[in-house]
C-alpha cells in the first residue's frame, strides 16, 4: 500500500466515535474517543495541562457529567 493509499484510508476514518451502553439504547455515561482534541486535531492535550483547559476540551467534546473522554496523538502510554 503505497503513501497516497494510507492517507485515503485514514481521511475516511471518523472524526470521533461515541461508545454507550447497549448500542446507545441505555441512558449512561458515554465513552468518547478521539485522536486528539475535541475540534483541531494539531492542539496537543498533554499530562500538564491545567484541569480548566481539560475542562475546555471536554466542553468542547459535548461531554457530560459521568462520560470520559479518550485520545492520543501524543502517543505517550
Amino acid at each position: 500500500m503505497d503513501a497516497s493509499e494510507v492517507k485515503r484510508l485514514l481521511a475516511a476514518l471518523p472524526f470521533r466515535i461515541d461508545l454507550r451502553a447497549d448500542g446507545g439504547h441505555q441512558a449512561g455515561p458515554t465513552v468518547i474517543l478521539l485522536h486528539g482534541a475535541p475540534r483541531l486535531n494539531t492542539l496537543y492535550w498533554t499530562e500538564d495541562r491545567a484541569d480548566s483547559f481539560c475542562s475546555k476540551m471536554a466542553d468542547a467534546a459535548g461531554a457530560k457529567s459521568g462520560d470520559v473522554v479518550c485520545f492520543g496523538h501524543t502517543h505517550k502510554p
